[in-house]
C-alpha cells in the first residue's frame, strides 16, 4: 500500500475535526511535512513552537499549508545522500524528532486538569479525558512508526515490519559500525545476530537466563559480533579480545554521540558469542517514564523488565550503564604473549573492554611477529582512534 503524501492528508484531515491518530492517513517516515501536521493536530497547535526542531517544517494555519522557512531543497534533511553514514545521521533526526515528542507528551501531563488550554488546545471539564486521551494515543503512533524505521535504518527489520527499536541504537550501532570498517572492514565486518524480540518471540526464548526478564523485549538493545569465519583467530578463544574492543568501542561512541553510555557486556558463551549493548534504561530515566513512554517499550504488565516476576527491582541494565571491572587500556609489549592472551581473554567477559590504544600496540605485535601476517596487513592500525575517552 502506497503512503499518503502531505497533499492527501491534508484534504483528508481537518484540524478541527480529525480521526483518532491511529486512523491518521499512514505516511513515509521521512516525509517530515506529514509529521508536521501530525503533530500540529495531536500534539501541539500552538504557535510559540518551543522547542520545534529546527530541520522541521511548520504547518500554517492561515494559508493551510506545511512549509520551510526556505527552499525545501535545502531544510530537507532526507533529500541529501549519507552513504555508509546513513544510519547514524538518519537515526539521530529520529532521536531529535522523539525527544520532542516526549517533551510533548510530558507537557499534556503536567498541565492541570482545570486549565483553559494544553499546548494550544482549547480544554474544558468535559473534553479534558478525550483530548488527553487522543494526544497519548498519538504518542504511540509517534514511537511505533520512529522505533520500526529505526530498526528498519540498521537492517534488523522483518516482513511483517514489527521490529522496533530505539532510534539511539540505530545511532550508535551506524557509528560503530563505520568506526569498525574503517579499522577491520577489509578483514571482517560486524553484524546484529540479536535486536528487538516480537511477544512471540520472547515466549520462544527457552532459557532461564533470557525468559521473561530479558531487555530485548524493549526495543532498546541489540546482540553484535564480528564476523567469526574472518575474525583473525577465528575458531580460538583469542578472537575474544576483539570483543572487548568492541565493547569499548560502543562505550565510548555513545559518550561522545549522546553523553551517555551504553550497557555492555562481553558474552563468550558457546552459541551466544556477541557484546550485549543496552540503552534501555533511558527509557526508565524520567519520573514520568510510563507516561512519556508507550507500553510498546514496557512489556511486561506496562513495567520494563524485572528481575523476578514478583520483584520490583529493575534489571541492572534498566538502571543505568555497568561499571568496566577489566580494562585493558594499555599494551606492553616487552610483557605480553600469546599464551598470556590465552590465560587472560576470559575475564573480559561479561564486563570488560580493550581500548583501541591496547589494540593497536596488540595489532603491531602480531605485525611484528608475523602472526596471522595476511590478515593483519589488511587491518588499518593507523584508523583507531587513540583519542577516545575512558569507557
Amino acid at each position: 500500500m502506497a503512503y499518503a503524501a502531505i497533499e492527501e492528508i491534508l484534504s483528508r484531515v481537518s484540524p478541527a475535526n480529525p480521526p483518532p491518530p491511529s486512523r491518521f492517513p499512514d505516511f513515509a517516515p521521512e516525509d517530515l511535512k506529514a509529521w508536521a501536521y501530525f503533530i500540529y493536530v495531536y500534539l501541539d497547535c500552538s504557535s510559540d513552537g518551543e522547542g520545534h526542531p529546527s530541520f522541521m517544517p511548520e504547518y500554517r494555519q492561515e494559508t493551510g499549508d506545511v512549509r520551510w522557512n526556505m527552499w525545501e531543497d535545502v531544510c530537507d534533511p532526507f533529500r541529501f545522500i549519507y552513504g555508509r553514514n546513513e544510519a547514524a545521521v538518519k537515526g539521530n533526526y529520529f532521536k531529535i524528532l522523539l525527544d520532542y515528542i516526549k517533551k510533548l507528551t510530558a507537557k499534556w501531563h503536567d498541565t492541570p486538569k482545570h486549565s483553559d488550554k494544553v499546548l494550544g488546545f482549547d480544554i474544558t471539564e468535559g473534553n479534558y479525558a478525550g483530548m488527553y486521551g487522543r494526544a497519548m494515543e498519538a504518542r504511540d503512533v509517534a514511537w511505533q512508526k520512529i522505533m520500526t524505521y529505526s530498526s528498519t535504518l540498521i537492517g534488523v527489520q522483518n516482513a511483517a515490519n514489527s521490529k522496533i527499536i530505539l532510534p539511539e541504537i540505530a545511532v550508535l550501532y551506524g557509528k560503530v559500525k563505520t568506526a569498525w570498517d574503517s579499522v577491520f572492514g577489509s578483514v571482517t565486518t560486524i553484524k546484529i545476530t540479536s535486536s528487538y524480540r516480537t511477544p512471540r518471540e520472547q515466549d520462544l526464548v527457552p532459557t532461564a537466563r533470557k525468559n521473561q526478564e530479558t531487555t530485548h523485549a524493549t526495543g532498546g538493545a541489540i546482540d553484535v559480533q564480528p564476523n567469526q569465519d574472518f575474525i583473525l583467530f577465528a575458531g580460538n578463544k583469542k578472537k575474544f579480545v576483539f570483543w572487548g574492543y568492541l565493547a569499548w568501542l560502543f562505550r565510548v561512541t555513545g559518550k561522545a554521540a549522546f553523553g551517555k553510555k551504553p550497557y555492555t557486556l562481553v558474552e563468550e558463551t558457546a552459541g551466544n558469542e556477541v557484546v550485549h549493548v543496552s540503552y534501555t534504561y533511558l527509557l526508565n530515566e524520567s519520573a514520568i517514564s510510563e507516561v512519556v513512554t508507550p507500553e510498546l517499550v514496557r512489556p511486561y504488565l506496562g513495567e520494563l523488565p524485572h528481575e523476578y516476576k514478583w520483584s520490583p527491582n529493575l534489571l541492572k541494565e534498566d538502571l543505568g550503564p555497568n561499571a568496566i571491572t577489566n580494562y585493558w587500556k594499555d599494551f606492553d609489549a616487552n610483557t605480553f604473549t600469546l599464551d598470556w592472551l590465552v590465560s587472560n581473554v576470559g575475564s573480559l567477559d561479561p564486563n570488560g573492554a580493550v581500548s583501541a590504544g591496547w589494540m593497536s600496540g596488540f595489532l603491531t605485535y602480531l605485525s611484528n611477529h608475523g602472526i596471522e601476517k595476511e590478515k593483519v596487513s589488511r587491518v588499518q592500525i593507523n584508523m583507531l582512534d587513540l583519542q577516545s575517552g575512558e569507557p
